[in-house]
């Protein structure tokens, strides 16, 4: 298959964006207006044709459920597919949220981009093509093209979105800042094809599932590899706004207008997330097979994270969409990496539980769920004498110290008690940090 068949979406934002960058140059309020449609149709009619399946499932794409070109630079799956569809229907809705609805067209109530109407809107067409490079690029080279192609126009947008001086503070800030995050990035792509020397994900996923030794075991990686893995997951995080790469998002999500702040808390961070997934997919070995450590950093990261915005006053709605998150992330952390807290003490934390409803509630959640991942230990044969012995030793303990705990309960106020969780929760993902790290 030949490579427009499978980059055609790519192609035609990036084709309309220059159109725009061109409409842009007539300073006409009609022209400003014609800038906002033209991005409002060619993103639904990729909508659409992305939605109405494409080439993905089709004999002729080759390898079954998936499109890609005749050097494999690029491959969209089914997980590419429904990326560039998302995308494309969210980017719908943002370029109506940037409608230009006052008299000289310049802008609405919440966003001002004065006469770049034309550029403003093309800046979000290329943003979104970012994405879709990011969702199909099988090259690590074409992986951080397509990160930075998401990126680097939300940096002129957040200088222009406001004839402000905060804005432009907010842009100069964001921009350093994520040039700093582009160096990091580099840095661990660097690494990890110097320790491959290859660029192709396909043909690095094959290296490192030839590490794995047995079906249980992961896979081994250098000590290089290792570091260039944690440079990746540090890049990442500056997209995703997770710690320790969130400091910058309070400073730019206030300069900006506020459209804006919507298209920044889903272009740069569904980048992120889809990089970060394409990445462990290929350290796994093409079998997910990812390291206990870079497990455990990620799973320290998204710990840190949920802390820190609790800290700024998170708060989730009560229902079963939050219990059934909150008890899958919890179940599979305590069955992967052997910590099934954290994920329980945010959700509650966050829906605002009483200190009295927050410790029975958890206390019969560690009780089922203690006692299904035994069973399935048990099952699996890995419940060994050493583990009898370690359970017999810290049973009294144990015991003692819920007696001291329950003594201290009702003594300890709303107020203190979240702060006390809070800091609990930052040491533990502070210490399993240092553990990830330095193991």
């Amino acid at each position: 298959m030949n490579l427009f068949q499978v980059i055609w979406p790519e192609l035609i934002l990036a084709a309309v964006a220059c159109v725009l960058f061109l409409v842009g140059v007539v300073n006409k309020p009609a022209a400003r207006w014609a800038g906002a449609l033209i991005t409002t149709v060619t993103l639904a009619v990729v909508f659409v044709v992305l939605w109405q399946g494409s080439d993905v499932d089709s004999p002729a794409s080759g390898t079954a459920g998936t499109l890609a070109d005749a050097l494999g630079n690029f491959r969209v799956s089914s997980f590419g597919q429904y990326v560039k569809t998302l995308a494309a229907g969210v980017g719908i809705i943002l370029s109506l949220l940037f409608w230009p609805s006052n008299d000289e067209r310049t802008g609405n109530g919440s966003v001002n981009y004065g006469t770049e109407a034309g550029e403003f809107f093309a800046l979000i067409l290329l943003s979104i093509a970012g994405i879709f490079v990011v969702a199909g690029a099988n090259d690590i080279i074409l992986l951080f093209l397509g990160i930075e192609l998401a990126s680097i126009p939300t940096y002129i947008m957040v200088s222009v979105s406001r004839p402000l001086p905060v804005a432009q503070e907010a842009g100069v800030k964001y921009f350093f800042l994520g040039a700093l995050a582009a160096a990091v990035l580099l840095f661990g792509f660097s690494y990890l094809y110097g320790t491959t020397g290859v660029t192709s994900l396909d043909a690095m996923t094959a290296q490192f599932n030839a590490t794995i030794k047995s079906a249980r075991a992961p896979v081994a990686l250098t000590s290089w590899q290792t570091l260039a893995v944690v440079m990746l997951v540090a890049g990442f995080a500056f997209k995703m706004a997770a710690v320790p790469m969130h400091f910058y998002a309070g400073d730019v999500y206030q300069g900006a207008a506020t459209p804006l702040t919507a298209l920044l808390s889903f272009v740069p961070k569904i980048t992120g997330f889809v990089a970060l997934i394409k990445v462990m997919h290929v350290v796994g070995g093409g079998v997910w097979a990812v390291p206990a450590d870079i497990a455990k950093l990620i799973w320290v990261i998204a710990v840190l994270t949920m802390t820190a915005w609790l800290w700024r006053g998170l708060r989730l709605p009560r229902g079963r969409t939050t219990e059934l998150t909150a008890g899958f992330v919890s179940g599979a952390l305590s069955t992967s990496v052997g910590t099934s807290g954290p994920p329980l003490v945010i959700a509650f934390q966050a829906i605002g539980l009483r200190p009295a409803e927050f410790r029975a509630t958890i206390q019969v959640c560690f009780a089922v769920q203690g006692s299904v991942a035994l069973a399935l230990f048990w099952s699996q044969g890995l419940v060994v004498h050493d583990v009898g012995i370690a359970f017999l030793a810290g049973a009294p303990a144990a015991v003692v110290g819920a007696l001291i705990g329950d003594r201290l309960a009702p003594r300890v106020h709303a107020g203190p008690f979240r702060t006390a969780v809070l800091c609990l929760l930052l040491l533990s993902g502070t210490l399993a940090l240092g553990d990830a790290l330095w193991p």
